[in-house]
């Protein structure tokens, strides 16, 4: 076969997929010529899969489907290794995909000495996936900080406060279950009884599971998290004849859900709607008219704050 037919050959082989990619690194015509190389050559008049990559900052996600939109295939590769060997990655795991769907590329054709020779016997392509596909299962810690404000609705109003939270966050896979610890310490509240005003305010130590979700077209992911709760209750009165106060453990549960943006690598905002209920009741007493007053046993909150991957 002369150099010409070859070439005339070659320009009439239709893309084996097209690529569209939001990536930072890894441009999609790169990663589809990689495709094209790894796969025999199809018919012109078959439609190509599509392959659409998005970049979650630390992740790559990486979706085929069919022309009418049906998914194929679904990976999330970690943005620990250079660009170029994740891109590498990307291309040979799509072609799999495509090889399993295909029946046309599972048996290789003649090779084209022009073309195929020097980019199948590249012995660094077929090594990549091993080394980047391991870093989406590694597990991630995250810390992180934030302001909070909450209400405690009760019969004589909503007893607003500020507030401030801390927690660590871990994760075994960048999407799925993980675990979380939270401190929170909200500013004192006063509550009216009697001739005066009873101070108070409920510190809380938080352990629960976490579950991340997070979005094939965009950067953002979601959490919801459920946890049982340490409460440490103090009170003191403000206004009276003679004001005293008190302290005392209490046991509460939690939930909230959260929305985050997985914008860069290391740091991620995020806004939070929760809400806790305690379990035991709490009340201040005013003597000697023996009026008493319970403590709110249902908040709910808002929280703004900024987490940071500590790991990997």
């Amino acid at each position: 076969m002369t150099p010409l037919v070859s070439l005339l050959l070659w320009l009439a082989i239709a893309p084996a997929v097209t690529v569209e990619a939001d990536a930072a690194c890894g441009a999609a015509d790169e990663i589809g010529a990689r495709v094209t190389a790894l796969l025999p050559p199809r018919s012109s008049d078959a439609a190509p899969d599509v392959v659409r990559i998005a970049d979650r900052g630390d992740a790559w996600l990486v979706v085929l489907a069919a022309p009418d939109g049906t998914t194929l295939g679904e990976r999330t590769l970690g943005r620990e290794v250079p660009c170029p060997d994740l891109a590498a990655a990307a291309a040979v795991i799509i072609a799999t995909w495509e090889s399993d769907v295909h029946a046309e590329f599972r048996a290789a054709p003649e090779p084209v000495p022009t073309v195929a020779a020097p980019t199948i016997a590249a012995p660094t392509v077929v090594a990549t996936p091993r080394a980047s596909a391991a870093p989406a299962t590694r597990a991630a810690l995250e810390l992180g900080a934030g302001l909070t404000g909450s209400i405690a609705p009760s019969a004589d109003g909503s007893a607003p406060a500020l507030g401030a939270k801390v927690e660590g966050t871990w994760f075994r896979r960048p999407r799925g279950l993980g675990a979380g610890l939270a401190l929170t310490v909200p500013a004192t509240r006063d509550l009216p009884l009697g001739s005066g005003v009873v101070r108070w305010r409920r510190l809380s130590a938080a352990a629960g599971p976490v579950g991340r979700w997070l979005s094939s077209t965009t950067r953002w992911a979601l959490d919801v998290h459920g946890e049982a709760l340490v409460g440490w209750v103090t009170a003191t009165g403000e206004g009276f004849a003679s004001d005293r106060g008190g302290s005392g453990l209490d046991a509460g549960l939690g939930a909230g859900i959260r929305l985050i943006w997985l914008g860069t690598r290391r740091a991620a905002p995020w806004l939070e709607l929760g809400g806790t209920g305690w379990l035991r009741r709490q009340d201040a007493y005013a003597t000697p008219d023996g009026r008493a007053v319970e403590l709110p046993r249902v908040e709910l909150g808002l929280a703004l704050g900024l987490s940071f991957r500590a790991l990997p």
